[in-house]
């Protein structure tokens, strides 16, 4: 086998590999299943200094077609200019909505426990025996 082929043959190991995670392409008005964020295609009101600058420096960078820079675009540009801030945003979001999940979860166990008319204040968690942790031997006097 050539080195050639070698080389050919651990970049495609490589890749099958490496896990594809569900993130989507970065500043795209579509998600994966072809459904339209109607917040990414609209066009940026210019309504401050800020905006100003940086619906400009979008439109710079991109060029668009129609000369309109959308939230889409402005995502992309913060995307490759400074991931940072939008990791943090995501981040913060991503733990908002999973409290937010258990939150409703709680909620909702609550709901079905009260039609089956059990009280949920009364319910308590029992810890199967294998998994509870072994007291300590009494020590003998």
């Amino acid at each position: 086998m050539s080195e050639e082929n070698k080389e050919q043959v651990a970049v495609a190991s490589e890749e099958e590999t490496s896990p594809k995670l569900p993130t989507g392409e970065t500043g795209v008005e579509t998600n994966d299943i072809g459904d339209v964020n109607p917040d990414a295609v609209k066009e940026v009101t210019l309504d401050n200094p800020l905006k100003q600058w940086f619906v400009e420096y979008v439109g710079e960078k991109y060029s668009p077609e129609d000369g309109v820079v959308t939230v889409a675009l402005a995502i992309r540009a913060f995307a490759e200019e400074f991931p940072e801030f939008l990791m943090v945003l995501a981040e913060e979001n991503w733990i908002r909505g999973y409290r937010q999940g258990i939150a409703d979860s709680e909620t909702g166990v609550r709901a079905a426990l009260e039609a089956a008319g059990i009280d949920p204040a009364e319910q308590k968690i029992i810890i199967p025996s294998e998994v509870q942790e072994e007291e300590p031997p009494a020590e003998d006097e």
